[in-house]
């Protein structure tokens, strides 16, 4: 009886130190706020404008600090040298994504591209994608996509200027559909807008089967049409995967991930750049009249600009760059996660670690951009 007792007693007592080193930062890491007991620095970490509180923290724990969630440590970067050492030279090992059994599980099934963990099915679905966005693709492929949806985006802004914030939308919100299944969004007003709008798993299944069926019913007529001799060939990605379906061995779930989270995921993008670009032009106007002097020496008044004469506008690309170090789309990227134990600066950052790369705060980095907040397409403009 006294000895379990006594293994009773030292199990508690050796549950309850892990419980509170948990939360307690090892030397070996890089520089930490302090942490409480079981915690870590839970009650730290910020819900909301994240970018804002990391980058501020940053000049006080430096350009690579680490926090604890209970017992998971996090990495937070905002250092290029940091960022190159450990993201481009130690990609083989810091190239994964945390394991998130809500989206991972609950809601992608195991299927989301986004969040899918390195393996052989991450491997087929890269290079699918990769393939189908090559720079010899966009040339061939993609770039009249654009520029067609460019055209009407620049005629609905005439027809309906009260709803400007809603027409970058739709341009960038049709041109993934179209280059993924074949399908444009023609207005604000289409359903594949409002289902769009959503994020959720039953959406995602939606989208990609009401699109889908596009799919389906161009194969049919294709099929048709090969009989007469009228064959014509789409060169939308689902098309791509169909022809290869037997080969693939995709499920329906799998499928509708790859084509609904594609498009989810690539179909805000454009339209929050644009809508930067809208902001720093009406706080700027003396940059838009200098963009718009390079445009009608390079392109004249006759056409409007496509994507060939977008070399020749030198101080127009600088400020396409200027918008994304300005207001970058995503301040904090999508995190990495370390399959093994990585060693930068005499610290360590142990495997299964989570990284977040600090965009926001290598973007407004005073060394760098000594007036961060002011849109300063200069910096970027080589002549």
């Amino acid at each position: 009886m006294t000895s379990s007792i006594t293994i009773a007693l030292v199990g508690i007592i050796a549950s309850f130190a892990y419980l509170l080193l948990s939360g307690s930062q090892d030397k070996r890491f890089p520089a930490s706020p302090p942490t409480l007991p079981i915690i870590g620095n839970l009650y730290q970490l910020p819900r909301r404008r994240a970018h804002l509180k990391y980058t501020e923290r940053a000049k006080e724990c430096g350009g690579l600090y680490t926090v604890k969630a209970g017992h998971h440590t996090i990495g937070i970067i905002t250092d290029r040298r940091v960022v190159r050492e450990l993201i481009e030279e130690k990609g083989s090992t810091t190239s994964n994504r945390p394991s998130s059994h809500i989206i991972q599980h609950l809601i992608g099934g195991n299927d989301h591209p986004l969040t899918l963990q390195y393996g052989q099915t991450w491997r087929v679905i890269r290079k699918l994608v990769h393939q189908h966005f090559t720079d010899s693709m966009c040339d061939k492929e993609h770039v009249h996509l654009q520029h067609t949806e460019g055209v009407q985006m620049l005629r609905d802004f005439i027809v309906d200027p009260e709803n400007y914030m809603q027409h970058p939308r739709r341009y960038s919100c049709s041109i993934m559909p179209s280059t993924i299944y074949g399908v444009r969004i023609p207005s604000i007003r289409s359903t594949y807008m409002e289902h769009l709008s959503y994020h959720v798993k039953g959406i995602i299944e939606s989208l990609h089967q009401s699109m889908y069926k596009h799919v389906l019913s161009r194969r049919a007529s294709t099929t048709s049409n090969d009989e007469k001799g009228t064959h014509t060939k789409s060169s939308s990605l689902m098309d791509k995967i169909f022809d290869n379906r037997e080969a693939l061995n995709f499920s329906s779930h799998k499928l509708s991930f790859i084509g609904g989270g594609l498009v989810e995921g690539g179909s805000e993008t454009p339209a929050c750049m644009i809508l930067t670009f809208i902001g720093a032009m009406t706080k700027w106007p003396s940059i838009q009249q200098r963009a718009q002097s390079e445009i009608d020496a390079v392109v004249g008044e006759d056409r409007s600009p496509i994507w060939a004469d977008y070399a020749h506008l030198p101080y127009v690309a600088a400020i396409t760059k200027g918008c994304s170090r300005w207001r970058p789309v995503a301040p904090l990227g999508m995190p990495h996660s370390l399959d093994a134990d990585e060693w930068i600066d005499s610290h360590l950052l142990p495997k299964g670690a989570t990284l977040i790369i600090d965009i926001w705060g290598l973007n407004h980095d005073e060394n760098y951009y000594p007036k961060p907040e002011v849109f300063n397409p200069d910096c970027f403009y080589t002549p």
